[in-house]
């Protein structure tokens, strides 16, 4: 359980593991106290402070995040913080060139802890170009691209910035010197698919024309899911994932003959098949549009049942999944009225 107060400067956020409920509960008078100060200053490398600055703590035993700071004119900021062992972040706001830097400090009851960040050399390239179709060499709009570090030179931290492409298909965005990777994503629907392109800024750079980049189109896929016996496997949901980027899914059903068809980018997706009833497992493959699409197995996988209940009692038409620890589904099924339910699932 995590209280996070708005006012990270005058109050330390609490987290505790040890919270058992079972019955109600009354917790009363939850007193944060004041905890301990945790100060510090964002400077760049001529010393010269960083105004603005973003600067939070994270619970290492949890994840919880306090709310954020700002630096002030001098590049200095103040948190609160019970005694334990935190790692502070600080980093720019969004659209800042400004890296993120991390690092773990111990809090100690009455004694003030203090943090300082060298946010390196922030002077800044401009680094821009148009983004066009493959096809047709038309100028895209509504492109976002996320551009990420890979390396800064330097700052042993991260950068990760966003744009998007204007009517005229131009992006225009100032980086810090260092290793690149920019990710170019268009909308949902349009026709071209999203790519990646890597480049360097130069610290001498006076600016970076990526030039002309272009987007190639959907592909369409077309496949069949067949069963252990090479029989179609009919009404069955298909979702593809993007792998990367912004992860969307493309989905369809397999019609009488097992067979379905996707626009998808020639690129690797994560492929999910999730057939009807429960005689056949959900199957998760990873295929590459751009090459043979063949078949997709549906095997029958393992039985694996159970019951859902609470207080001795059935409860029906629940929804019962299987994940791994990313999220990636491998079998679904509802409970009966009584709460029982029966799946399967791939083997392992």
């Amino acid at each position: 359980m995590s209280i996070i107060p708005h006012d990270g400067q005058h109050l330390p956020f609490m987290v505790t593991t040890s919270a058992d409920f079972e019955t109600a509960t009354d917790l009363g008078t939850i007193d944060l106290g004041y905890g301990e100060p945790l100060h510090g200053s964002v400077l760049d490398e001529n010393g010269d402070p960083v105004p603005s600055a973003m600067v939070h703590l994270r619970d290492l035993a949890t994840g919880a995040e306090g709310a954020p700071v700002l630096s002030n004119d001098e590049g200095r900021y103040v948190l609160r913080a019970s005694p334990g062992d935190y790692e502070v972040v600080a980093q720019g706001q969004a659209g800042q060139a400004v890296p993120r830097l991390t690092q773990v400090v111990s809090v100690v009851e009455d004694v003030s802890t203090r943090a300082d960040f060298d946010m390196g050399d922030l002077g800044i390239a401009p680094v821009y170009g148009q983004v066009v179709d493959q096809e047709s060499g038309r100028a895209i709009r509504d492109v976002r691209i996320r551009f990420s570090s890979e390396s800064l030179d330097s700052v042993d931290g991260t950068l990760e910035i966003e744009t998007e492409t204007d009517g005229d298909g131009i992006f225009n965005r100032s980086l810090l010197p260092g290793a690149w990777v920019a990710q170019l994503i268009p909308e949902y629907d349009s026709a071209v698919a999203p790519s990646e392109i890597a480049f360097t800024v130069s610290a001498a750079a006076t600016g970076l024309d990526l030039g002309r980049v272009e987007l190639p189109p959907r592909i369409e896929f077309r496949s069949v899911a067949v069963d252990d016996f090479e029989q179609p496997v009919a009404g069955a949901a298909v979702n593809a994932r993007e792998l990367g980027f912004d992860g969307y899914i493309h989905s369809t059903t397999t019609d009488s003959t097992g067979r379905f068809e996707l626009l998808l980018p020639p690129s690797p997706v994560s492929l999910m098949v999730a057939p009807p009833g429960g005689d056949l497992a959900v199957t998760n493959v990873f295929v590459n549009p751009a090459g043979e699409a063949g078949s997709v197995l549906v095997s029958r996988g393992q039985r694996v049942e159970g019951r859902i209940s609470s207080v001795g009692a059935g409860v029906g038409f629940a929804l019962v999944e299987i994940r791994d620890i990313s999220g990636l589904l491998y079998a679904t099924a509802l409970t009966d009225p009584s709460g029982f339910f029966q799946l399967r699932m791939e083997a392992f």
